[in-house]
């Protein structure tokens, strides 16, 4: 498929390291009683992103151990990625798919280590099938799955906008009230997440790229590490977990990602969190 030029983007890595001290005193009164949410992932368009991200920012706030869950949905592989390879024989998989494709969705669901459910958000990017690179398998699979390619070519975020905005917010860098990020088979959500802040291709080598995000996401946990086998719904369906929200789409599998770490992985970690 061919594609248009990208869109400019700013270089403003440097942002992450600004002081986070105003978001601890702000968070430090707000009390992390146990609340369940039972609501849809929030479904959010270039209209809506400025208020929806608001309340993102209020629903993180609101945790004093803040635990947020990452997933990215995106248009396939061009080159096939081996799970068992080397981390070094990946990365350079992951370069190539992640620098020529765009991530579609990103979803973010916001809890906490005492089990509470704060939301969760799919954040639709501006994709036009008609410029962007894909494979017809991941967009058919996609679409089964609910995403909506018209809607996103019309009323898509600017990535630019997500970025900026995660990059000048407490949810990135190293502070005192750096959440904890949990994913599920996490490798490249990470890729397409350090793309999306930096507007860059990644890193050239591994070392860089580990460097990079460790700044950006200090304390990170994957649930593959615990649960190596087992699809994400067959997990939930085992550990008697509901699905909200539509499989496949990223606000979705990013909340079942936070319920099951919620149930499985937080008992053990909350005492050093």
């Amino acid at each position: 498929r061919h594609r248009r030029h990208r869109r400019p983007r700013r270089d403003c890595l440097n942002d992450i390291m600004y002081s986070s001290e105003t978001w601890s005193q702000s968070s430090a009164g707000w009390s992390a009683a146990h609340h369940k949410v039972a609501d849809q992932p929030r479904e959010v368009w270039s209209w809506n992103f400025d208020a929806e991200f608001d309340e993102l920012l209020n629903a993180v706030a609101h945790e004093r151990s803040p635990v947020l869950a990452l997933d990215t949905e995106f248009p396939g592989f061009l080159r096939e990625d081996l799970p068992y390879a080397e981390r070094s024989v990946r990365y350079r998989a992951l370069r190539q798919n992640v620098d020529h494709l765009r991530p579609i969705q990103v979803g973010i669901a916001v809890g906490g280590h005492s089990g509470t459910l704060r939301g969760s958000w799919t954040f639709n990017l501006w994709f036009d099938l008609d410029t962007e690179w894909y494979t017809d398998e991941s967009v058919c699979f996609l679409t089964n799955a609910g995403v909506d390619f018209p809607r996103h070519a019309a009323e898509g975020l600017d990535p630019d906008a997500l970025a900026w905005k995660l990059l000048k917010s407490p949810l990135l860098g190293c502070h005192s009230c750096a959440p904890r990020w949990v994913t599920f088979s996490g490798w490249y959500d990470w890729g397409y997440l350090v793309k999306l802040l930096t507007g860059q291709p990644l890193p050239s080598n591994l070392y860089s790229y580990d460097r990079l995000l460790g700044a950006l996401c200090p304390e990170r946990y994957d649930l593959r590490d615990m649960l190596p086998r087992g699809s994400l719904d067959g997990l939930l369906a085992s550990h008697s977990v509901p699905r909200c929200g539509n499989a496949h789409t990223a606000g979705s599998d990013a909340l079942a990602t936070l319920e099951l770490f919620q149930l499985l992985a937080a008992p053990t970690l909350g005492a050093a969190a």
